[in-house]
């Protein structure tokens, strides 16, 4: 495990970002801690997936001003960060960087 994601889970307490409603009763969901700022408008993120499609957890390096530069610097579980949803991202955005 990377040391980015084991220190995530001690960080503050999650923020739900996005939740998907599946069949009846299921969800996943999609919430985030943040780990810190780098510069003004660059952050690491720690983002958490859990329910029914599967987990997921991964450390991002989130580039405000220029998207294109955001990466992951980990990740983790049972899917992997092309099945993160892009609403998922967009929360992350509106969260950390409005």
């Amino acid at each position: 495990m990377s040391t980015l994601v084991g220190s995530a889970a001690h960080a503050d307490q999650p923020v739900l970002v996005y939740e998907k409603i599946l069949d009846h009763p299921y969800t996943q969901s999609w919430s985030t801690v943040y780990l810190g700022r780098i510069s003004d408008n660059q952050h690491e993120v720690y983002l958490r997936g859990d329910g029914k499609i599967g987990d997921f957890f991964g450390v991002l390096y989130l580039d405000c001003d220029e998207p294109k530069y955001s990466r992951w610097e980990a990740q983790g579980g049972m899917i992997d960060t092309s099945e993160v949803p892009g609403q998922a991202i967009v929360g992350i955005r509106k969260t950390y960087c409005d």
